[in-house]
């Protein structure tokens, strides 16, 4: 089965500290799908997460539009939604790929809240749990140039992918945790279908 993740976060992470550190960025909001091979979806979590007493940075909050002052009153909490992410029995842990666009960040973040609050990674980050990027796949359709001196492609956001490969026109406003899933799940499935990836089939 796949995973579908995609998070918005209250800023960048900084490279500089380990993940648990309390500095590093939270989750604002969260969005997940678990479908079967051909994508039909089994189970889902699309919520907002309740800031507490932290803040949104003003450059994350132009990205997705939600303010320190809107989650402080809306969403859930973290380790909750996370826990049905990555919990004991919890979307991970039927999972055979996780699948996103930049990946390595949402895998990173949540890696990081589950650290600083003490809690067991190991359904995350067990054996046989495999991450896929759509952005790394994406990059030889795309073909975007690149400054680089290897002279690779670019590696495409997910409006230039989405544009260029689905034909969809870029969103407008602020980006969505759950529309990002939704392209980011169309993408996949059109990148497999052109030898993109080399999975077994996934039940």
């Amino acid at each position: 089965m796949y995973l579908f993740v995609d998070t918005e976060t209250s800023g960048l992470l900084k490279k500089n500290l380990p993940l648990d550190d309390a500095s590093q960025p939270w989750v604002v909001s969260l969005a997940a799908q678990l479908t079967d091979g051909a994508g039909n979806e089994l189970a889902a979590i699309r919520t907002g997460i309740r800031a507490g007493d932290r803040k949104v940075s003003e450059g994350a909050q132009k990205v997705h539009g939600i303010s320190s002052q809107l989650a402080s009153r809306t969403g859930v909490s973290e380790l909750a939604a996370l826990g049905v992410l990555c919990g004991r029995e919890s979307l991970a842990s039927q999972a055979r790929y996780v699948v996103g666009h930049g990946l390595d960040f949402d895998r990173d973040i949540i890696t990081s809240v589950l650290a600083r609050n003490g809690r067991d990674a190991k359904t995350w980050t067990r054996p046989g749990l495999q991450f896929i990027d759509t952005m790394t796949a994406a990059a030889p359709f795309c073909k975007l140039t690149s400054e680089h001196e290897s002279g690779s492609y670019r590696w495409p956001s997910l409006d230039d992918a989405c544009r260029i490969l689905l034909g969809e026109d870029p969103r407008a406003g602020a980006h969505n945790a759950w529309d990002d899933l939704r392209r980011c799940k169309a993408l996949f499935f059109w990148l497999r279908e052109r030898g993109a990836f080399d999975l077994e089939a996934a039940a």
